[in-house]
C-alpha cells in the first residue's frame, strides 16, 4: 500500500503528460492554409536559407551581367513589376526589397498566386515572433487599420491612387504578407480550422501533388 501511494503522484503527473500530447493539435501543412483559388502554389522547407544562398551564388552574378538579364530589365513585364513595387511601397510604408524581403523569409513557407496579372498574392511563412516584430513592416502596423479573422488581428491599408492593398498578421508561429485583404483573413480563416475551403482540397492541387510523387509516371 506504501508503495501505490509513493507511486501515485508519478502515475498522475504521467497521465497528465499523456493527456496534453494527446490533446495538442498536428500541425497543419501549408496547402491547408491558403484559400482556394490560387493559380499557382509554391512551397520551400528552408526560404530563409535559399535566400541566403541565391544572394551569394555566381549563378546570382552571372545572370544580372547576362544578355538575358538585360533584355528582361527592358521589358513590359519589368516594367510592370517596378510600378507594383512602387505601390506596394506606397500601400505599405515600406519599401519591397531586399532588407524586408530577408527579414521576412522564414523557414518552412509559401506563396500562392491568385490574380498574376494584378500582382496578387498571398506568403506565408515559419518565423520565430522576435524576429516578426523587429520587422519594419511589424514597426509599421500603428498607420494600418486593425481588422479581425480566425482569432487574430490583421493589419490592412490601401493606397487610394493605385488601389494596391498591404495585408500582414501574425499568428501562432507564422508572419502572413498578402495584397489582397480577403486572402489574410481566410488564411487566419483555416488557421483557426474554420470550414473554409484551401488549396488543398482543389482537384489540380491533389493532382499535382500526386503527380510530383516518388514512382509516379511522368
Amino acid at each position: 500500500m506504501r508503495r501505490a501511494l509513493l507511486l501515485s503522484p508519478i502515475a498522475a503527473a504521467l497521465a497528465a503528460m499523456i493527456f496534453w500530447a494527446v490533446a495538442q493539435t498536428a500541425p497543419q501543412p501549408m496547402p491547408s492554409l491558403f484559400p482556394a483559388g490560387a493559380v499557382l502554389y509554391l512551397e520551400a522547407k528552408d526560404f530563409g536559407a535559399l535566400l541566403a544562398d541565391w544572394n551569394g551564388s555566381g549563378e546570382k552574378r552571372d545572370w544580372l551581367a547576362s544578355a538575358n538579364y538585360d533584355a528582361f530589365s527592358r521589358s513590359q513585364l519589368f516594367l510592370k513589376l517596378g510600378d507594383a513595387q512602387t505601390q506596394f511601397e506606397a500601400a505599405a510604408g515600406v519599401p519591397p526589397d531586399y532588407p524586408l524581403l530577408t527579414s521576412v523569409a522564414g523557414s518552412n513557407s509559401a506563396v500562392a498566386m491568385y490574380d498574376i496579372g494584378k500582382l496578387e498574392f498571398l506568403y506565408i511563412t515559419h518565423l520565430p515572433s522576435a524576429r516578426a516584430m523587429n520587422t519594419s513592416l511589424w514597426k509599421t502596423r500603428g498607420t494600418y487599420q486593425t481588422r479581425h479573422a480566425g482569432k487574430t488581428d490583421y493589419f490592412v491599408k490601401e493606397d487610394k491612387p493605385s488601389h494596391r492593398v498591404a495585408a500582414f498578421a501574425y499568428a501562432g508561429d507564422s508572419l502572413l504578407l498578402a495584397t489582397k485583404e480577403e486572402l489574410i483573413a481566410g488564411a487566419l480563416q483555416l488557421m483557426s480550422r474554420e470550414a473554409v475551403p484551401s488549396v488543398a482540397s482543389e482537384a489540380w492541387f491533389a493532382s499535382s501533388v500526386q503527380a510530383a510523387a516518388p514512382g509516379s509516371r511522368a
